[in-house]
């Protein structure tokens, strides 16, 4: 027999231990959040305070020069930047009262908000704490989905707006909504696909057209990736970024500081990094502009909050940054808007292969109706899957 009375109790042990470990990495992981005052205060977990060192962080929300919403696979979060402090303070949405700590932040001054920031606090404050507390009343949709997305819950967003996706493939907002928070959840490989399928669709729209490229690049496909940026600065106004990524591949230009070094997967010898404007100074040496780089990897600890992160540059090559990987993430986004993650894993339920083949299909139908080519991407051959 597969399962004999002899083996029920040793699974059972396994799992009972690997529940206990679950929880205990939970429950250690999770940071404390306090609003009193006018002030926020962050108290991190066991593991961290343990482990890191990590100290209680506490800012003046009057007193924040920046906020800024760092959305990363692990989740939303709003970043505070005080005017003394070189790390931002993050705060997890799903983990305080959502209407109360924008209400707190709303005091600081109309200059600490970014147009970003300030879209998401409104939409949380607007739709999100109801919506996502009062199911009996919730609204269903675009406007659902854009406020799941705003509180990092990705699954939840992407069954709210694929049906909307599907039925209107040729509305460009609601292909960026997808986008903007399917790239969050989709592994590199798989999200490709489903951006080829809408630029397919959308050949003029620069987001995609960007994100094409930065996928290319990060899976060191740069054939493809020139095509994807060659069309992109012939459009009006192009970003900055895309250009100069064109200017790099064209010109075979190197990297002005070397990568990270690795012997058998450990790295030795990390350089010390830190950002100062635009720019990344390597070990005090070199200075890089932060348009150098196409996008961030978390790598996950076991302990639950990332524990490194790789910065990956046009040509592929990973730069390891040590300390908190959540701190930087947050830094590199202020200072360099064009960065996000990219991952290369993740749990997928539903599957989205499917869907993607009917947006792979009404694309090819587009592109032959209206003269676009064959609805493979940018180039004339279809990106690796």
């Amino acid at each position: 027999m597969v399962l004999s009375p002899g083996l029920l109790l040793p699974l059972a042990l396994l799992a009972v231990a690997v529940a206990a470990v679950v929880v205990v990495r939970r429950s250690f992981g999770r940071s404390e959040i306090r609003l009193a005052g006018g002030e926020v205060a962050v108290r991190p977990g066991l593991v961290a305070r343990m482990v890191k060192g990590a100290a209680s962080q506490t800012l003046a929300l009057s007193e924040a020069q920046a906020v800024r919403l760092l959305a990363t696979r692990e989740g939303a979060r709003f970043a505070f930047f005080g005017p003394d402090r070189d790390s931002p303070l993050l705060v997890t949405l799903a983990r305080v009262e959502v209407e109360a700590l924008v209400a707190a932040a709303e005091a600081a001054p109309d200059s600490a908000w970014t147009p970003r920031a300030r879209a998401v606090a409104e939409a949380l404050r607007d739709r999100g704490e109801a919506v996502l507390q009062n199911r009996q009343t919730r609204t269903s949709g675009p406007a659902l989905a854009a406020t799941y997305r705003a509180a990092g819950l990705w699954q939840l967003a992407a069954d709210e707006l694929w049906p909307t996706v599907l039925a209107l493939p040729d509305a460009l907002d609601h292909a960026l909504d997808l986008h903007a928070g399917e790239r969050h959840r989709l592994p590199t490989v798989t999200s490709l696909g489903l951006i080829q399928a809408l630029v397919a669709l959308h050949p003029q729209s620069p987001v995609l057209l960007l994100d094409y490229a930065r996928l290319c690049l990060v899976l060191r496909n740069r054939p493809e990736a020139r095509i994807a940026l060659d069309r992109l600065v012939d459009l009006p106004d192009p970003p900055a970024a895309g250009v100069h990524w064109r200017r790099v591949l064209r010109e075979k230009r190197r990297v002005p500081a070397p990568p990270s070094k690795a012997t058998m997967g450990i790295e030795v010898n990390l350089p010390s990094h830190r950002v100062d404007g635009s720019d990344l100074v390597v070990d005090g040496r070199w200075r890089v502009g932060l348009d150098w780089f196409v996008a961030y990897r978390l790598l996950p600890g076991f302990w639950g909050l990332p524990r490194r992160l790789h910065l990956l540059d046009v040509w592929g090559a990973k730069h390891v940054i040590m300390g908190d990987a959540l701190d930087w993430a947050a830094r590199l986004e202020r200072a360099a808007p064009h960065l996000c993650e990219v991952h290369d894993e993740g749990l997928l339920w539903p599957g989205t292969g499917a869907r993607i083949r009917k947006i792979r299909r009404h694309g090819q139908r587009h592109g032959q109706g209206h003269g676009h080519g064959h609805g493979q991407g940018p180039g004339s051959k279809e990106a690796p899957r």
